[in-house]
């Protein structure tokens, strides 16, 4: 007997709990989040986040950068699902591939042409899911070349140079030398 109570009161605790949204909610099947496509499949339309480390967005790197010109540029991605690939470009151009949620790539910016630079990541899920990241910097590679006469054109420099020796003959000379500005 008193199975057959604690059998309809279950009953009614769960009718009731349904009856009254219960506190939880069924997906909207068919809306592509979390719910399912109508054949029992959940999909998924989450695409992978990217984080992209070793470079700085505006930042200038090469050979007018000390310690700046080979750089190891890392994309990382993560998603639910697992991530399917990822691609690396520079300026639209593939310099990486891989079919994990890491990718690695050595940058050695001599190489390149000074100017601006866009080094794209991308991942995809199984799913199909797409997400890009965007890092725009800049190579500096070559010296600035200040024509003569165009630059500070009244240009007057007077300098020392200070002997951290003391000199045992501190006698009446001087030394004295010019510096020639071609130009100015």
């Amino acid at each position: 007997m008193y199975r057959n109570v604690l059998t309809m009161i279950s009953l009614v605790v769960v009718l009731f709990a349904v009856s009254c949204g219960g506190g939880a909610s069924l997906p909207d099947p068919g809306n592509g989040n979390g719910g399912n496509n109508g054949g029992g499949v959940v999909t998924d339309s989450t695409a992978p986040e990217i984080v992209i480390s070793g470079i700085t967005e505006g930042s200038a790197y090469g050979e007018q950068q000390p310690g700046l010109n080979f750089l190891n540029v890392k994309g990382v991605a993560a998603d639910t699902g697992g991530v399917a690939n990822m691609a690396m470009r520079i300026n639209g151009t593939l310099v990486a591939a891989s079919n994990d949620s890491e990718l690695d790539f050595g940058w050695d910016v001599t190489g390149y042409d000074d100017g601006a630079y866009e080094v794209a990541v991308q991942a995809s899920d199984a799913s199909g899911n797409v997400a890009e990241e965007v890092v725009n910097v800049i190579v500096d590679n070559d010296l600035i070349f200040i024509p003569p006469g165009s630059f500070w054109p009244d240009l007057d420099l007077d300098f020392g140079i200070i002997d951290p020796i003391p000199d045992p003959d501190p006698g009446p000379w001087v030394p004295d030398f010019d510096i020639i500005f071609p130009g100015l």
